[in-house]
């Protein structure tokens, strides 16, 4: 038996709950052959989300839960919170009439400030004179048999409401399992519409791509050039690709959210058709088929888009590489120039101040015999002298010649720091 205290002592991660609920956050909802569904996804904002949970629900709440369902009158009602938009799901059991489910879903959202992404309505009927009843065979329409005997038919094409219309003909299923092939069916309508979001954006970002690309080759043809073109300067090829890499990290950032959930959304797709596991029936073309023989192609494209969008992130990359070392390597020509520049000053200030130490001794040599001069005159007059001043003037004149250009080639070689 376990002991409650223990268990009361326990510190739980913050986002097992969360872990718990996640696998039970998108139910599927019972449905009774005849049956009409109406499924509506679609963006808000979150006041109309709170409003809306608050009003199916019948109940105020400060948080905003994954999902609500409630019946109201003989309509049952869900919505739903997905990562980007929001979907409301209308069942009609045992009615194959509908006016009652389309009244509910104008009394819950026809005055709501929403962009609708998705919106089908699936007619469930249980024979196959029903089935073909509801098939217009005014247009070309695909179908098959889905998993659980269900025979299923759509044009795939809006009506006159912006509706995509299913007709479904059960007639083994049980509640729970047709509410499950149901959820199946509008799921796949509105995750591929959301996959298919995408595919616009990458047409239009298409032709942006060209024109950065076709810059990209006109900036490096004047790279190529720049060598031999005095009136091209690397500086403003810099400029140039700098610029273009700017546009070309808006141009990504616009996009990147929209491919990356598109490319999701495809992954979604195919696992919905998987689960689907629709057959042929008779010469139609499948739901599944005809889907994947146009969702490859809009995959394919945004796929190309953001590849192209990383190679020419790439090629920027080495063009502004390339650039910054040419002009390293002129500015080391110019530095070394500039060092050689200087060197050839420091020998002409050398052969200076060689000239001016030489200069400057005999300046400081005549200045010194000329005070010596006046000593000796003032002890020749008095007859200390042993010998005439004149030639003791001759013989000192060499003597502080020489202690005088030995003491200035000494400072100066202190204040170099170097000895010849």
């Amino acid at each position: 038996m376990q002991n409650p205290d223990v268990e009361t002592l326990w510190a739980y991660h913050d986002d097992r709950q969360a872990a718990i609920d996640e696998v039970h956050a998108r139910p599927a909802m019972e449905i009774i052959a005849p049956a009409i569904v109406l499924h509506i996804a679609f963006t808000c904002e979150s006041d109309t989300i709170s409003e809306l949970f608050t009003q199916v629900s019948g109940k105020t709440s400060a948080e905003i839960r994954r999902h609500v369902i409630n019946k109201n009158g003989n309509i049952d009602t869900k919505i739903e919170r997905h990562t980007e938009f929001t979907s409301c799901t209308f069942v009609a059991s045992n009615n194959s009439d509908g006016a009652e489910l389309i009244e509910a879903y104008r009394s819950l959202l026809i005055r709501k400030n929403v962009k609708v992404l998705s919106k089908c309505q699936i007619s469930i009927v249980t024979t196959a004179k029903e089935l073909a009843k509801k098939s217009d065979f005014g247009k070309r329409f695909y179908g098959g048999t889905m998993r659980g005997e269900l025979q299923v038919h759509s044009t795939l094409e809006t009506d006159d409401q912006s509706t995509i219309n299913y007709t479904v003909m059960s007639e083994k299923s049980g509640p729970n399992e047709l509410g499950r092939r149901i959820q199946r069916i509008y799921e796949l309508e509105t995750y591929r519409i959301m996959a298919l979001i995408g595919l616009p954006l990458a047409r239009r970002q298409s032709s942006r791509l060209t024109k950065l690309e076709d810059q990209l080759n006109q900036i490096t043809s004047k790279l190529e050039a720049a060598s031999s073109d005095e009136d091209v300067s690397d500086e403003d090829l810099f400029k140039e690709l700098s610029i273009l890499s700017g546009k070309l990290d808006n141009l990504r950032s616009e996009t990147r959210f929209r491919f990356s959930a598109s490319n999701a959304y495809f992954d979604i797709v195919d696992a919905r058709i998987k689960t689907l596991v629709e057959q042929e029936r008779g010469d139609l073309q499948t739901i599944s088929g005809f889907l994947k023989s146009r969702l490859e192609p809009a995959r394919a494209t945004i796929k190309s888009v953001e590849g192209r969008q990383k190679t020419l992130t790439e090629d920027i990359s080495r063009a502004l590489a390339l650039l910054r070392t040419r002009i390293d390597i002129k500015m080391n020509h110019g530095n070394q120039a500039l060092l050689k520049s200087l060197d050839g000053r420091y020998k002409q200030q050398l052969l200076i101040s060689q000239a001016v130490e030489g200069l400057s001794t005999i300046a400081i040599t005549y200045y010194a015999i000329g005070l010596l001069s006046y000593f000796l005159k003032a002890f020749d007059k008095a007859g200390h002298l042993p010998v005439s001043y004149t030639l003791i003037l001759a013989a000192a004149v060499p003597v502080i010649m020489f202690t005088v250009w030995y003491s200035v080639r000494r400072l100066r070689l202190k204040l170099h720091g170097s000895e010849d």
